[in-house]
């Protein structure tokens, strides 16, 4: 007869170290695990959670099962995560931690709900332990519980979290950066998670990252082994400062970095634009509505880039181009074609934004790009047909 526990949703199977797991076939959605209504002091801990693939488990980068810590008969929710497949793609049983603080005596439960996509098995036990003070670390901090879930998921894809100078480093693919804002999480999301700067090409590379913004671009490209050198450009001085200190985390990479704190643009000039303290991304060289002024300079594309572009060439570099500027990028391309040094480049990635001119449109940069020779890949979205990526590369 199969054994039963209380406290939980489902038949009960032995594991090799005689350890109790909770099997949850594919279908059943819901509360697997919850109790065991455990009285806790005030303080900091960490409760551990074991969850294990069934067989047939498809990692498949759906989520599975999500745990909270709860309080007050499940009326109040401490934490909580969602658990993605790809988490137990390696086919063995994995631990999840979450740390949670309490200011008063509470009666807690610790729960595993299923969402009936996946067969899997939950370690009935779950293990809670008391933090010192001083292993207060990520995950106390307001902003990590403000956007849990999207930690987690960095975490289940690979990185390392670390506490730094009441700061959270990202440590990813070999690449450590400073996350301070949803800016930051939404420009690691698409470059790391993502991959939108991803390539592969024969032979040496001059990567040149127009657009820097606080660095992570000018990381990824610098990691890559056929990559010799990063030209970046950032107008603004707040994320060019940030984007100084994530080289710094990453020394042994960063003297391929030529960092410059200047835009690019269709003439040179120093403008007086308004902007945001804590906003990176969306900003242009004609500025906003913020309250902050920055002095900026930009120069032409063609002024900055042709020694650039003819050195590479010189040393038989292929050039792969990055922008993601924020409407400068009809000028830069403009400016770079007449000048004959479209012709020179080998790949092109960016981000085109609709904001300047009704006439400029994303059909403007292809014709451009096809007739230097480029096959075009544009994913223009028809629900916002003002911006979408644009990839080329040479026939």
């Amino acid at each position: 007869m199969a054994e039963r526990f209380p406290n939980c949703n489902g038949e009960i199977t032995r594991h090799a170290d005689g350890e109790p797991y909770v099997k949850v076939p594919v279908g059943q959605s819901g509360c697997v695990m919850f109790g065991p209504y455990e009285l806790l002091q005030p303080g900091s801990y960490e409760v551990t959670y074991m969850v294990s693939p069934s067989d047939g488990f498809v990692s498949d980068g759906r989520d599975f099962c999500w745990v909270d810590v709860a309080a007050n008969i499940g009326q109040q929710v401490l934490t909580r995560a969602n658990i993605s497949s790809d988490y137990l793609k390696d086919g063995s049983p994995m631990p999840v931690k979450l740390r949670f603080s309490i200011d008063a005596p509470k009666t807690l439960e610790f729960r595993l709900h299923s969402m009936g996509g996946h067969a899997f098995e939950a370690r009935y036990a779950r293990d809670v332990v008391p933090l010192a003070g001083d292993a207060l670390s990520v995950e106390d901090s307001p902003f990590y519980q403000e956007n849990v879930d999207l930690f987690r998921t960095f975490v289940y894809r690979g990185a390392k979290l670390i506490h730094w100078d009441n700061n959270i480093i990202v440590d990813w693919m070999g690449i450590k950066v400073l996350i301070k804002s949803r800016d930051d999480l939404q420009l690691i999301s698409e470059i790391f998670r993502h991959s939108a700067y991803k390539f592969e090409i024969k032979g040496e590379v001059c990567a040149i990252d127009v657009g820097m913004n606080v660095g992570m671009a000018s990381l990824y490209f610098a990691r890559m082994p056929q990559v010799s050198a990063v030209h970046s450009f950032e107008p603004f001085s707040r994320p060019f400062q940030r984007a100084l200190e994530n080289f710094a985390l990453n020394p042994e990479i960063r003297g391929k970095i030529n960092p410059n704190n200047f835009g690019l643009a269709g003439k040179t000039e120093k403008l007086e634009v308004r902007c945001w303290d804590d906003a990176t991304l969306s900003t242009s060289i004609r500025g906003g509505d913020g309250p902050i002024i920055d002095r900026i300079s930009v120069k032409d594309a063609t002024e900055a880039l042709k020694p650039i572009i003819e050195s590479a060439s010189d040393d038989k570099l292929r050039i792969v181009l990055k922008l993601d500027c924020e409407g400068s990028e009809f000028a830069i391309l403009e400016s770079l074609d007449n000048a004959g040094m479209l012709k020179k480049v080998n790949i092109v990635m960016m981000e085109w934004h609709k904001w300047w001119s009704a006439e400029l449109t994303n059909e403007t940069i292809v014709g451009r790009l096809s007739a230097n020779g480029f096959i075009t890949f544009d994913f223009l979205h028809l629900d916002n047909p003002d911006a979408s990526l644009i990839y080329a590369s040479r026939a």
